[in-house]
This record gives structure tokens, C-alpha cells and sequence, in this order.
């Protein structure tokens, strides 16, 4: 999911922000047919149990940083992040410099960064150096960070999502409809697969596939293949997604593969791609993570009466929706995007970007809804690239310093970054 754009070669500054989402007549009553489910059923459920779940957040939300961290937040649990140097470029930094920050004043052990297909690919051939810095940082520097790759072909985070070269587009006859589904034998699909297997060949060729092993905590195709987002609203089939396991497995086999959904709409789509790979290799026990995309401020649904209130994991819990899939052995999973960062709508002073009791809130509720006794809790805010340069430009908000301190604290808590000695 999200906001600002990765490739500026082709879009212009004005188109900065995806238009706020419209509610249509039909969105509107579906939408409310869902508050008034959701609001049977809390009526359902146990009132101790709700005002018991209030108390708590009351005093969570209540409480500063370290208190907060302590009292509410297990000692295992970690908080990553999500990288785009497209978005460091746009707002004025220096990628590498905010990629050291956030691993090393942060502490985050994990950053998913997206490799951008309109980056690499140069008339046919693969060409890196637009990444180089970044890549050679994750694999030849000395760092406690882990790397999350999102090497697409179609999706890859940060808006526009569809990060497909516009001369590969411009030669699509005819170009897929907006909403379409992408097919293993269509021409764009055909060019995704050749496109990434020569791109995983280079990798393997240039890091070599045990640092890569060793570096690369997941590895993701597609970014939120089943979610119909973006400047085409494209998906991509489930037979797409499962070619591009099998290339990513023949150059790095029994990595991690990384699926993630928009909040729970896709994880029937997830759960059913996951029952099918495990039939087709029973052997590949925990080969892979389910990763849930959680954002509670979006454009034209926040506005709504009752229901924008809630947020989706609130949703998932009173429709008795599943939170992500239960029916494959050795299953992964984590928040992977928390909303830090406004979406196209005005600035406010209490946007996700500087609201400790936002990010508080929602890591709160990651751990109480969607973890639970999970023994791996990781969650990775969206939009560390704006903290970093408030940061860094020393113009951080009291809020912001206090979401810093929060991701510092909870990741200083890790015995093996505590150790590496790199955290302020």
C-alpha cells in the first residue's frame, strides 16, 4: 500500500499523491453493512472482556516510551521497517545515509526494501547501480540488520506498485485493462518471469547464493500480489506467484518467501496459494512467511460514521475474519507494514507520522489481536524514511522523538543488538 512514488523518470511531481479514495454508493452501504455486523456482534460479545481490553489500552496509551515497552510489549518483540530509496530521493536523502540511521540509531534488525523493475532494467539487460551502495551495504558491510527483498516483477512497494519499465508497458498490445489479472502466458507475464530469473542470476552471480542466504531474512516476489492497488490496479494470477517461487527456489533454495496481504481482505487468496505449494512440496516446512499490511487511516473510509472509527484489525476480530492463514504447518508470520506515514489527505498534526499514541496503539494491537503467544513478533512501521530525516535535519517534534525512542528501546531489548553495541 501507499503514497509517494518510487520512479521519478516517469511520473511528474504533481502526481506525487494517489487521489483519496471515492466511496461510492454501493462501497457506502457495503461498508455500512459491516458496521452494523460488527456492532451486533460486539454487542455479543463479553462485556468484561470488552471493558477489560479498553483498560488496557487506556493505560498503554497512557504510559511513556519505556514504560509502554515494558508493560505491554513481550521482550522478544521487534520493530523493523520498510525501505524505498525512491522515497529517501524524494524527500532530500541520501539513501544510504537514512539506511544506516534506521539500522544502526534505530536498531530495526529487519528492513524489506523493494527493487524497483524501472530502476534495473536498462533495455534487456539488468543493471544495478542504482542499487549498488544499498545492496553492498546489506552484504559486505558489518551490520546486525537482516535484508527483506521485494524484487517484484509487477509489484513492488511504494507507489506507483506497478514498477514495470514504461518502454515494457508501451510495447504491450494490447496493454492489460486497469484491474486485470496478470497471467503466467501473457506477454507481461511472460516478461515478469524472464525478468526475474535473470535478475536472480545476477544476484546469485554478484553476492553469491550462500551470502545472499545468509543476508536475506525473506525474499518476496510480488508486493501484495492479490490486492487490486495501484496505478493499474493490477493482481497477478496464482499460478503467476507460484512460477516465481519455484525461480526464486532454483537460485536460493529454502529461503524464506514472504506473502503479504491488505490487512486480512486476502488471506483466503494467500491461504489457498499456501495449501497448494505445501502439496506440491510437503518438504518445504517453514519455508514461509505470511506477512499483514495494516493501515487504519485510509482516504474516504476513515471518514466514515461508525465504522471509520474502527480499525481492521478490530474489523477481522468482530466479523470473525482470520487475521492469517491457520492451515499450513511451520507458518511465519508478522505485521509487515504498520502505517506510519499519512495518506493523501492534508497535514495534520496528529498524522501517523508524528503521533506516538498512533504507533503505540497499533503496535499494542499487533500484539494483543494478531500475535498473541506468537514466540517471533516482528512489526515494520511504513514511513521510517520521514522520521529518519526529521532526525536527521534535528527537526523532529517532541511526538517524533518519542516514536524514536519507542523503536530504539523495544530493539535495544534484543540481546544480539544490544551486544552489537550500535544503538543510541
Amino acid at each position: 500500500m501507499v503514497s509517494m512514488i518510487e520512479n521519478h523518470d516517469i511520473f511528474s511531481p504533481d502526481q506525487v499523491l494517489p487521489k483519496p479514495a471515492r466511496v461510492s454508493r454501493r462501497g457506502l452501504f457495503g461498508w455500512s453493512t459491516l458496521a452494523a455486523l460488527a456492532l451486533v456482534a460486539k454487542c455479543q460479545t463479553d462485556e468484561q472482556k470488552i471493558k477489560q481490553d479498553a483498560d488496557r489500552e487506556k493505560a498503554a496509551l497512557a504510559s511513556d516510551s519505556k514504560s509502554f515497552v515494558d508493560e505491554f510489549l513481550p521482550p522478544n518483540f521487534r520493530i523493523g521497517g520498510n525501505f524505498s530509496s525512491g522515497q529517501a530521493d524524494y524527500i532530500g536523502l541520501d539513501s544510504l545515509e537514512c539506511l544506516k540511521f534506521i539500522t544502526e540509531d534505530l536498531g530495526m534488525p529487519s528492513i524489506r526494501m523493494g527493487l524497483s523493475g524501472s530502476r534495473i532494467w536498462n533495455r534487456g539487460q539488468i543493471d544495478l547501480s542504482r542499487y549498488r551502495e544499498l545492496l553492498n551495504f546489506f552484504f559486505r558491510g558489518k551490520h546486525h540488520t537482516k535484508l527483506g527483498l521485494n524484487i517484484g516483477p509487477i509489484k513492488v512497494l511504494r507507489w506507483p506498485e506497478e514498477h514495470i519499465p514504461q518502454h515494457v508497458i508501451d510495447s504491450l498490445h494490447p496493454c492489460p485493462l486497469k484491474g486485470s489479472t496478470i497471467l503466467t502466458n501473457s506477454d507481461l507475464g511472460k516478461w515478469g518471469l524472464d525478468y526475474l530469473d535473470r535478475l536472480l542470476y545476477i544476484l546469485t552471480t554478484e553476492y553469491g547464493s550462500l551470502t545472499l542466504k545468509s543476508g536475506v531474512n525473506t525474499i518476496q516476489a510480488d508486493n501484495e500480489p492479490f490486492n487490486p492497488f495501484g496505478k493499474y490496479r493490477w493482481t497477478v494470477s496464482q499460478d503467476f506467484i507460484e512460477q516465481t517461487v519455484e525461480i526464486t527456489n532454483s537460485y536460493l533454495p529454502q529461503a524464506q518467501i514472504l506473502f503479504n496481504s491488505a490487512a486480512f481482505t486476502n488471506v483466503p487468496q494467500i491461504s489457498q496459494l499456501l495449501d497448494s505449494l505445501h502439496r506440491k512440496h510437503p518438504d518445504w516446512d517453514n519455508h514461509f512467511v505470511f506477512g499483514y499490511d495494516h493501515y487504519d487511516q485510509i482516504p474516504g473510509f476513515s471518514d466514515l460514521p461508525v465504522i471509520g472509527n474502527l480499525d481492521l484489525f478490530s474489523y477481522a476480530s468482530l466479523l470473525h475474519q482470520p487475521l492469517y492463514p491457520t492451515n499450513i504447518p511451520g507458518l511465519k508470520r508478522k505485521v509487515s507494514e504498520i502505517q506510519m506515514e499519512r495518506w493523501g489527505k492534508p497535514k495534520r498534526s496528529d498524522d501517523p507520522e508524528n503521533s506516538s499514541l498512533h504507533l503505540h496503539k497499533i503496535l499494542l494491537r499487533s500484539q494483543d489481536m494478531f500475535f498473541q503467544d506468537y514466540p517471533d513478533p516482528e512489526a515494520d512501521p511504513w514511513g521510517v524514511e520521514i522520521l529518519a530525516k526529521a532526525l536527521l535535519d534535528k527537526t523532529a517534534t517532541p511526538e517524533q522523538e518519542k516514536m524514536a525512542e519507542t523503536i530504539r528501546y523495544t530493539n535495544l531489548r534484543q540481546p544480539s543488538l544490544a551486544a552489537y553495541g550500535k544503538v543510541a
